[in-house]
């Protein structure tokens, strides 16, 4: 938070990128972890880029978190 406005959208981009980020750092086959698709950002470097393709596909990013927290959770992680 140093150096960044008290502003919603801020915080929502962090969020994002740390979302994306996290699904395209592990390898689960049974969750699609990492993503297919749009999410995959494992080719992406700029973090700007990986925000705007998180943010245009947010929802999406949203069920996929939830799905692998869940499977987590499952599995006793």
């Amino acid at each position: 938070k140093i150096g960044m406005a008290k502003n919603e959208q801020h915080l929502k981009e962090v969020a994002t990128l740390a979302g994306a980020t996290y699904l395209n750092s592990y390898h689960f086959l049974t969750v699609e972890v990492p993503p297919k698709g749009p999410l995959n950002t494992r080719s992406v470097e700029n973090a700007a880029d990986k925000v705007r393709l998180g943010l245009d596909n947010f929802a999406e990013l949203s069920k996929r978190l939830d799905a692998f927290d869940e499977y987590l959770s499952n599995d006793g992680g």
